[in-house]
């Protein structure tokens, strides 16, 4: 799985899921709360304007570019009203313009990798959570040498400063 937040396009890892035949899932679609540039995703004026033009919010407009691109889309919230709005999305359509814009945002940037940072019972970071798990680092057997590949190849884009 692959964040696909809009500042997060990771053009090479799509390109590996064509070759592959492998759906692209996107499991942090909305950048789970992090910055991009001091900038949480949601937070974008250019989404922001979009959102308000279709009457939704940012994490709306973002998802529905998500789905029209044919990526699976994991939203994930402990929020009843915005799991909700999370499935409100198939009610309207982004024109092409609007998906030129949000295409636009992109800042070849990677935030949050690894989740949101854990911090000990007095405060104190300790890292990202996926990091500071018990079994970090994670193995996946049975993945082709290729595709290990084309997911580091990815990796090697710009990080968010």
């Amino acid at each position: 799985m692959i964040r696909r937040p809009p500042r997060s396009t990771l053009s090479s890892s799509s390109a590996a899921s064509d070759v592959y035949k492998r759906q692209v899932t996107a499991y942090s679609p909305l950048g789970s709360g992090v910055e991009i540039n001091g900038q949480k995703v949601i937070d974008h004026p250019k989404l922001i304007e979009i959102a308000k033009k279709h009457e939704k919010s940012a994490a709306q407009v973002v998802t529905a570019w998500l789905i029209k691109r044919g990526i699976i889309v994991i939203p994930k919230s402990t929020h009843k009203e915005r799991i909700v709005q999370n499935l409100d999305v198939f009610n309207f359509t982004l024109d092409e313009q609007d998906m030129k814009d949000i295409a636009a945002l992109n800042a070849n940037a990677r935030a949050g990798f690894g989740g949101a940072i854990e911090e000990d019972k007095d405060g104190n970071p300790l890292g990202p959570r996926d990091r500071v798990h018990p079994d970090f680092p994670f193995s996946y057997p049975n993945v082709p040498p290729e595709a290990d590949a084309a997911e580091a190849e990815g990796e090697n884009e710009t990080e968010a400063q």
